[in-house]
């Protein structure tokens, strides 16, 4: 951890740039400041964040309701699908009777509970995972690389998700509700593991 000196506030992230850090954050979390964001309405509205970032601004389609920005208009109105609860994609697979915002997330379930296909191998260790960006965040395993630091204690992680799930641990959160029986869960795969075992009968 020597030499990493800038920290995200946002997210936890570290580097040893300035720069750097202003790249993540345009290209993670969308900050600019002065920056005319449309919205998924089509009206626009004025951000007031840092001057030198909003030159790099390359996320102006704002979503409102939760403030994630997106470089297309067709990728906000995808992700408004998640706070309507339109779930288009169905699970082919019977009796699964799962369904999803995005086909991305039918494909990966399928591989991740049906098929059990890991199209995405390591060329370093050969390991194989279901999702492309399983696989981009392990290969920063090889690159030595925990950029992302708990704000609560001084574990570091290679993975934004991992840091996220470990600081569940602090603050006691679980955002995954069982549909059936309502039972809470930290992490998603530990819910969808809940689900296949106790309601779907699937070991």
């Amino acid at each position: 951890m020597r030499g990493l000196i800038e920290h995200c506030a946002i997210c936890g992230y570290l580097s040893n740039s300035a720069t750097e850090l202003e790249l993540h954050l345009n290209e993670n979390h969308g900050k600019s400041t002065n920056a005319t964001n449309k919205t998924a309405n089509g009206s626009r509205r004025t951000s007031v964040i840092n001057q030198e970032e909003s030159s790099k601004l390359s996320r102006p389609y704002l979503c409102e309701k939760c403030g994630k920005t997106y470089t297309q208009s067709s990728h906000l109105f995808q992700h408004l699908r998640f706070h309507n609860g339109v779930r288009p994609f169905a699970c082919p697979n019977k009796p699964c009777e799962r369904s999803f915002t995005i086909r991305q997330d039918l494909d990966d379930h399928i591989r991740k509970c049906h098929t059990g296909e890991r199209p995405f191998k390591c060329e370093v260790c050969d390991k194989r995972f279901l999702t492309g960006s399983v696989y981009y965040q392990h290969r920063l395993i090889h690159r030595g690389e925990r950029r992302y630091a708990c704000p609560h204690c001084d574990k570091c992680f290679y993975r934004a998700d991992a840091l996220k799930n470990h600081q569940r641990i602090h603050t006691g959160e679980k955002p995954f509700a069982c549909d059936v029986c309502k039972r809470k869960f930290r992490q998603r795969g530990d819910r969808e593991k809940h689900v296949r075992v106790k309601h779907m009968k699937i070991r």
